[in-house]
């Protein structure tokens, strides 16, 4: 399964979310439910993990190992609409790793997951890639 694949299949469990990886309602968080929404990351960790029930997964959520790419630097697809002023701290000539960009279309340009599932389709397939 591709980063991509596994995004859309999270995506389809809960509507989106941001500046959040899962959100719950406080009485789903008292009855041990699963989030009510997740943002682009946490549907891909959703997607490849399963439902993370009533608990916040790890910081370290183990994407990078099961996806290696993710750790490859890239630029903001929309970077003429942030002017590259799209993270905290300095931007590298080659931007950031891909799952920083993730969380940045989801939070700064609202993409949807799905959209952003397609842009890592891009990535797959890109030049230099087979």
């Amino acid at each position: 399964m591709t980063p991509g694949d596994a995004m859309r299949k999270g995506a389809l469990q809960r509507p989106q979310a941001f500046q959040v990886l899962f959100y719950w309602t406080l009485a789903a968080l008292g009855r041990g439910e699963a989030p009510s929404h997740s943002c682009a990351e946490g549907a891909l960790w959703e997607g490849t993990f399963g439902a993370p029930g009533p608990r916040v997964p790890s910081m370290d959520l183990g994407l990078e190992a099961v996806y290696p790419q993710l750790r490859r630097v890239v630029r903001c697809p929309a970077e003429s609409q942030c002017g590259g002023l799209y993270l905290e701290g300095a931007l590298t000539a080659n931007g950031r790793p891909v799952l920083t960009i993730v969380t940045h279309l989801n939070d700064t340009h609202r993409w949807t997951r799905e959209r952003i599932a397609d842009w890592l389709d891009t990535l797959e397939s890109g030049p230099g890639r087979p």
